[in-house]
């Protein structure tokens, strides 16, 4: 014998009813989860060195790390500002009706040297946080960016073709 129809109906309200709060769940996820604007991507270089400083460090120096990351990161607000208002340029370039590519390009440039200016300053109190650190934490770190440099390009990996 075959269900009845009220079966199947609610059968598949129910699985849509799921799948659309399994979406709404994975979207509060991913803004939940993601970094702030400005800070450094989850992979970025910058963002591994920061956490193998403080895995590697002792307490005290824990805490002098962050509070000296926490300080960089509060005087980097005028980058983030001006890195944010770069973003927005590119958007409003894209969207703009009738699209003008000079101008695209333009704000794609604003946006490179935003991202470029932050990225300096981050690097550069990161170096100054280095001379503090254990040796063997730097040799880590050098031993990091080795691997990354040298590891092989998606399309140079086999079977990317």
């Amino acid at each position: 014998m075959s269900e009845p129809r009220g079966n199947r109906t609610f059968l598949w309200i129910a699985g849509v009813s799921v799948a659309l709060n399994l979406v709404l769940v994975g979207l509060f996820g991913g803004l939940v989860l993601r970094p702030p604007a400005g800070e450094p991507a989850a992979g970025s270089p910058e963002r591994e060195t920061a956490r193998t400083l403080l895995r590697e460090a002792s307490p005290e120096d824990r805490r002098a790390v962050r509070t000296r990351l926490a300080r960089s990161w509060r005087q980097s607000a005028e980058e983030r500002d001006i890195l944010r208002e770069a973003q927005l340029a590119v958007s409003d370039a894209l969207l703009a009706d009738p699209y003008d590519p000079e101008a695209a390009k333009e704000a794609f440039a604003r946006l490179n040297a935003a991202d470029a200016a932050l990225r300096l300053a981050i690097q550069t109190d990161l170096a100054e946080t280095l001379a503090a650190a254990d040796p063997a934490a730097r040799a880590q770190l050098a031993e990091r960016y080795s691997r990354r440099a040298n590891r092989p390009r998606s399309r140079d990996r086999p079977g990317d073709r």
